[in-house]
């Protein structure tokens, strides 16, 4: 199978996404990476993370494009998992990324990386094909730099989509009750 069509079989699990050390893991050269880039089939987005320029934006594809230029230990977090999930009107101005490792790229403006030594891989998940930290760990983040009537709508969205536990919805609002109308 020629390398385009097998980096294509990772990518389609990626948002169209592929770096060097994801084509290292199935035998391919990473100057073969490079030339369907000089070719125009990959279009460079970050130090060894290339996209498809034929794969379709989807839910999610900005996000990924900011985890593989991260790199593989990163995820989301705060405001940008609520906007994954589309709760409270969540719309950053930058994608924030955490990360367990300290970060020596150069990185596009609209990325905000957080250095983070403890967290907890319980509190880690995946939303839509990128990891993340989990919606109840987000909230907790944002509780106090959004507007507290879109961190509640948040949370009543939240549970209408049966994204929060029970236990997770009294940890946030322990005193209150959220009606998921």
């Amino acid at each position: 199978m020629a390398y385009q069509n097998q980096l294509r079989r990772v990518a389609g699990y990626q948002h169209g996404i592929i770096t060097t050390a994801d084509a290292d893991e199935i035998d391919i050269p990473a100057v073969a990476v490079r030339r369907l880039a000089q070719r125009g089939t990959l279009r460079k987005i970050g130090h060894g993370a290339y996209r498809f320029i034929d794969f379709p934006r989807t839910t999610g594809s900005t996000e990924a494009e900011a985890i593989a230029m991260v790199g593989d230990d990163a995820y989301i977090e705060g405001e940008s998992v609520l906007a994954l999930l589309n709760l409270g009107h969540a719309n950053p101005t930058k994608v924030e990324v955490a990360t367990r490792r300290q970060v020596r790229r150069t990185l596009p403006p609209w990325l905000k990386i957080t250095r983070r030594t403890k967290l907890d891989d319980a509190k880690t998940t995946t939303y839509h094909g990128v990891p993340s930290v989990t919606l109840a760990v987000a909230l907790q983040q944002t509780k106090n730099r959004i507007p507290k009537h879109r961190w509640k709508e948040a949370i009543a969205q939240a549970i209408r989509q049966e994204l929060l536990t029970p236990g997770e919805r009294r940890e946030l609002l322990p005193d209150q009750t959220i009606e998921a109308e």
